[in-house]
């Protein structure tokens, strides 16, 4: 009886143990900043940049983030989680798309999107 008694404890301290050690992943993950797209448009044919441009940042098909370029033809988006997503530009007539944009913690992640 006391064998299965402490075998009991034993097991519990080490459930224990383990769902603390995952606690800290996660708050360590937590702690991590989010990533962010820095990107610029410019037209396909004279690769001048876009200014005020529609940019939009999806996940899927939900729009995390909308943003216009500036005069330069740049824009920042907002921090966003790891992960991969899909950028879409719209200058009136001009339009342009890139997929696969990839995400990391903690990192700055560089587009061009040429607009046709």
């Amino acid at each position: 009886r006391y064998s299965a008694n402490k075998a009991k404890h034993v097991g519990q301290v080490c459930r224990r143990a383990r769902s603390l050690s995952a606690e800290r992943n996660v708050e360590r993950t937590l702690q991590v900043p989010p990533g962010r797209i820095v990107g610029q448009v410019f037209a396909a044919d004279s690769k001048q940049p876009v200014p005020n441009a529609s940019v939009r940042v999806l996940d899927g098909d939900i729009i995390v983030d909308a943003k216009k370029t500036n005069n330069k033809g740049m824009f920042n988006s907002r921090l966003l989680f790891a992960g991969r997503y899909r950028i879409e530009v719209d200058n009136g007539g001009m339009r342009g798309a890139i997929d696969d944009v990839e995400v990391r913690l903690d990192e700055i992640t560089r587009v061009e999107i040429p607009v046709s």
